[in-house]
């Protein structure tokens, strides 16, 4: 059988916590999101939630993603 080259996308979901001084959660979730834009929040390495993987066809068609 002769061998093909095949992508594989993996994605990873990571989460930290953070804590914001704010009136109300509406300004908290304002404070994190420019926090988080401006690179003073970073999920680095963070503690890993999920990861699952897809492999494309030669067609690149996507296979369902699933947990590994």
């Amino acid at each position: 059988m002769q061998k093909k080259n095949y992508k594989i996308l993996i994605e990873e979901t990571v989460s930290q916590e953070f804590e914001v001084l704010a009136s109300d959660e509406k300004e908290a979730r304002e404070i994190a999101e420019k926090k988080y834009y401006n690179c003073e929040f970073v999920l680095a390495p963070g503690n890993l939630v999920s990861k699952q993987m897809s492999v494309a066809d030669l067609d690149n068609q996507y296979s369902n993603f699933f947990e590994f």
